[in-house]
């Protein structure tokens, strides 16, 4: 087993692995089990994590001819301390051995067809990105590691898991823009008693960035969707529990306290950019559950 080094980009604000790279490893027969070069660590502001930290596996973004994981998300994890495995989709069982905990951030894996609420069962096909999903979701559940996801990773794991999307906005009537550029898009409603309410203390009502067009089914609708055979849909036991909302009811924040998945729709990598720094218990949500 030979390990490899990302590569610093400046123009993507990325670290990439190209699929030439990838190429040669496959042509030596080698799965590249992917790091930060020790002289990145001070590019992004922290120190190299001790010999025995624990791994977490960062599943990166395809894009193009490359892998890509965006640095505001890397240097989130690693300002924690624990050392980061970078994810790709070919070689994703053996990439995860040896992990603690998994990371699917935002735009990392693409959302298959059946996760929707109106999904075409015609056109359901194997492609790499959905079996990279599946191996990724179900090996973390398998093996007990935790799991964070952000943005669009979020759904991913929803999906999933079982949980239906709406494809569009369409679907409800909403004043809020949940697509925006704007680095405070709307509110957030933190409810009471849930891991997100006791990271966040006091403080459940805050802004959160935005930039999703499909959304969580509110939980009325996962009720009525899944729970046809229930006599009493509301005996059913959901996969995940909604943690937070937006005011308009959309789910904003998912998880599962015993299986220690937690998923928030919103990019908090890019709110610690940008000076929060409340969002980084997000991160350390999961370094603490790697460590224990």
């Amino acid at each position: 087993m030979r390990n490899y080094f990302v590569r610093y980009e400046t123009k993507r604000k990325a670290f990439v692995f190209s699929h030439a790279m990838l190429a040669e490893c496959e042509e030596a027969h080698e799965v590249p089990f992917l790091e930060l070069h020790p002289d990145d660590y001070s590019l992004i502001g922290c120190s190299q994590p001790v010999k025995d930290a624990p791994v977490v596996g960062f599943v990166m973004k395809h894009e193009s001819n490359y892998y890509l994981a965006e640095e505001d998300a890397v240097a989130a994890l690693a300002k924690t301390g624990v050392k980061i495995r970078f994810l790709t989709y070919e070689h994703s069982f053996t990439q995860l051995f040896g992990c603690s905990g998994l990371l699917i951030p935002d735009v990392a894996l693409s959302l298959a067809e059946e996760y929707f609420s109106d999904c075409n069962d015609d056109i359901w096909a194997p492609s790499l990105e959905r079996m990279a999903a599946m191996v990724y979701v179900c090996g973390a559940l398998g093996r007990g590691i935790p799991i964070l996801a952000t943005g669009s990773g979020a759904q991913v794991v929803a999906g999933e898991l079982g949980l239906l999307l709406y494809r569009d906005f369409g679907f409800i009537e909403t004043p809020i823009r949940h697509f925006s550029s704007a680095a405070e898009a709307h509110r957030l409603n933190v409810f009471v008693g849930t891991p997100l309410q006791r990271m966040f203390g006091k403080q459940n009502l805050f802004f959160v960035n935005s930039n999703h067009s499909t959304l969580l089914a509110p939980v009325r609708v996962q009720r009525q969707l899944l729970g046809e055979k229930y006599t009493n849909i509301a005996d059913l036991q959901l996969p995940l529990q909604v943690y937070a909302e937006a005011n308009d009811g959309v789910p904003e924040a998912w998880g599962n306290e015993k299986a220690h998945i937690l998923c928030v729709q919103w990019s908090p990598e890019k709110m610690i950019a940008d000076g929060d720094e409340k969002m980084r218990q997000i991160y350390q949500w999961l370094a603490d559950a790697v460590s224990k």
